[in-house]
């Protein structure tokens, strides 16, 4: 097999890798109430903190109009709050409301302690290499994506 073809290889097992042990069992601790995308609006502003509509679009890589259908949802559940500056109150930002901290909070530390406990259950070398490989990539795959938004579309 071509070098290319065995990357290409590897990147797929990681993928479906990743996909079977960290997001799907993510995902699923919030589908009972999130879609999808109002998923990673939340996980956006969890990320970036309070944030303007066109930023959160930005984000997220959507057109604004989808973003504020998204916030305007989240918005009705009681999920976030819509606050304006106080140095421009034309500016409007985007943040998590109380019933958003009550509803993510024990759901993200519950998937945080799980996950822990899965590395802690590896042997230590190869714990230590996985938390090393998981920091390559949480510095590399944000420089890998910038500019790509659309690639995989």
């Amino acid at each position: 097999m071509s070098e290319c073809g065995q990357d290409q290889e590897l990147l797929f097992t990681f993928t479906q890798a990743f996909i079977a042990s960290v997001l799907i069992p993510f995902q699923s601790a919030f589908r009972k109430r999130l879609s999808h995308m109002q998923l990673r609006v939340m996980l956006a502003l969890c990320d970036k903190g309070p944030s303007t509509m066109t930023e959160l679009a930005d984000a997220l890589a959507v057109p604004r109009q989808q973003a504020t259908q998204i916030v305007d949802r989240l918005h009705e559940m009681g999920m976030v709050e819509r606050v304006r500056e106080e140095s421009d109150r034309r500016v409007v930002r985007i943040c998590w409301s109380a019933e958003g901290h009550r509803y993510f909070d024990p759901i993200c530390a519950r998937f945080y302690e799980d996950m822990s406990a899965r590395v802690r259950a590896l042997p230590p070398g190869e714990a230590q290499a996985f938390l090393q490989a998981v920091q390559t990539l949480a510095e590399l795959l944000p420089r890998m994506g910038a500019g790509r938004e659309d690639a995989a579309q």
